[in-house]
C-alpha cells in the first residue's frame, strides 16, 4: 500500500444518460446498489473537472498519492499515473497497466478505479488511444518510456479497454504478444466475430497460436447483448443499431461466435449442441455456455457469475464474468477482478512463455 494513499468520499451520479443498457436494465437498482455508489465517485469527475489538463485534477491525484502528467510522445498525448513510492523506492520494479482509451471524459470515469489503485502503489498507469490500431503501436513506445524512466518491470505489462476500445487492446496485445503479460477486455462482445473489430481469418489463427490470458468482463444489460449466448439478445432489437454495426444479435450467429473465442483461446470448443444445452445452473443459464468450472459470488448488492477455462496446455488462462443489470459501463468490481485476473500472470521476455506467479 502507498503510505500516501488517501481517499475522500464523493457522491455525483449525474442525469444516467451516457450508461447504455438494454430494456432490461434497471437503473435505478443500479443506483441504489453499492456498485452505485462507486460508479456515482467515478463519474463525479466529469462534473469536477473540465478534463486530464485541468490542474485541479492532478491536485486531486496528488491529494490521492499520485503523480498524474500529461507526456507526449511521437506527437501523442498520454496520461502518466505514478505512485508516489516510486521516487522512495527506485530499486521496486512496478507492473504496468495499459489503459486503452482516449484522454476525454469517459477515460476518467471509466477507470477511476484503475487511477485509484495506481495511488495503492498496485501497478503505474499508461491511458492512451486513438481510433487506430495502427496508430496505437505508439503505445509500445510508452511502455518503453515508463520502463527506463521509473525502472517499470517489463515482463509485467498488461492492458485493458472497454467496449471498442477493449477490441483495440485485443489487437495490440497479439501485434505486440512478446510483451504483453495478460488483457481484460470489459464490456465488449463475448466471442470471436471474423471481420469485425480488427480479427479476420488470420488473425484469429495467430490467437490461437498463441497463450495469451485474457478475462472477459460484461454485464447482463449491457446494450451489446453480451449475454446469454445461446439465445437471441436480450432487451435489443435483433435488427435494431447494434446489429448495424457489427454485433451478432441472433443465436445461430452467437454460438458461431462464441466456437471461435474458444478456438482463439485455445480451449476446447464445445458442439453446437452442447452450447444450445448450457442451462443446468444458474450461471450457464446467464452465460449460455458451458465451462470447466462455474460459480457465483454476491458482491455490492449485485451478482457475479464466473466462468473458467483450461487450454490446450492444461493452463486456467482464459475467464469470463457476467455482472448482473451492468449496462455499458465499467464498475468497481469490474476493475478489481480484470487486475486480480491479471496480476497472476508474467511474460518471459527471453522465452514469450507466460509464468503464473501464484
Amino acid at each position: 500500500m502507498n503510505k500516501y494513499y488517501r481517499y475522500p468520499s464523493m457522491q455525483y451520479w449525474g442525469d444516467g444518460t451516457d450508461l447504455g443498457g438494454t430494456a432490461l436494465f434497471d437503473e435505478e437498482k443500479l443506483k441504489l446498489s453499492e456498485s452505485g455508489k462507486f460508479l456515482a465517485d467515478a463519474r463525479s469527475a466529469r462534473y469536477l473537472y473540465s478534463s486530464f489538463e485541468d490542474p485541479k485534477y492532478a491536485e486531486f491525484w496528488a491529494s490521492m498519492g499520485c503523480k498524474m502528467e500529461i507526456r507526449e510522445t511521437k506527437g501523442e498525448r498520454w496520461a502518466l499515473f505514478l505512485p508516489m513510492d516510486v521516487f522512495d523506492e527506485p530499486e521496486k520494479k512496478y507492473p504496468i497497466l495499459t489503459i486503452v482509451r482516449p484522454l476525454q471524459y469517459y477515460a476518467m470515469t471509466f477507470y477511476r478505479d484503475l487511477f485509484e489503485m495506481a495511488a495503492q502503489g498496485e501497478f503505474i498507469v499508461i491511458c492512451y488511444s486513438s481510433e487506430s490500431a495502427e496508430q496505437n503501436r505508439v503505445l509500445a513506445d510508452m511502455q518503453d518510456e515508463v520502463i527506463r524512466e521509473f525502472h517499470a518491470d517489463p515482463e509485467r505489462i498488461y492492458i485493458t479497454g472497454h467496449s471498442h476500445y477493449g477490441a483495440l487492446a485485443v489487437e495490440f496485445a497479439y501485434s505486440f504478444k512478446e510483451r504483453i503479460a495478460g488483457i481484460a477486455q470489459m464490456s465488449d462482445e463475448a466471442g470471436v466475430i471474423l471481420d469485425f473489430n480488427g480479427i479476420d481469418q488470420e488473425r484469429l489463427e495467430l490467437m490461437h497460436g498463441y497463450d495469451m490470458p485474457l478475462i472477459n468482463i460484461g454485464g447482463t444489460a449491457d446494450m451489446c447483448g453480451i449475454f446469454p449466448i445461446n439465445d437471441n439478445a436480450k432487451g435489443i432489437p435483433l435488427d435494431g443499431r447494434m446489429a448495424r454495426v457489427g454485433f451478432k444479435m441472433e443465436k445461430d450467429d452467437r454460438i458461431k461466435s462464441w466456437q471461435k473465442k474458444m478456438y482463439a483461446m485455445r480451449c476446447k470448443v464445445p458442439t453446437t449442441e452442447e452450447i444450445a444445452a448450457a442451462g443446468r445452473t444458474e450461471a450457464e443459464r446467464v452465460f449460455g455456455y458451458p465451462a470447466d468450472r462455474m460459480y457465483r459470488f454476491y458482491a455490492e448488492n449485485t451478482d457475479h457469475y464466473v466462468a473458467d477455462f483450461i487450454n490446450t496446455d492444461g493452463r486456467w488462462h482464459f475467464r469470463t464474468v457476467a455482472i448482473e443489470n451492468l449496462p455499458h459501463a465499467t464498475c468497481h468490481t469490474m476493475n478489481e477482478m480484470a487486475w486480480s485476473f491479471l496480476k497472476r500472470f508474467s511474460r518471459n521476455r527471453e522465452t514469450g512463455e507466460v509464468v503464473e506467479l501464484y
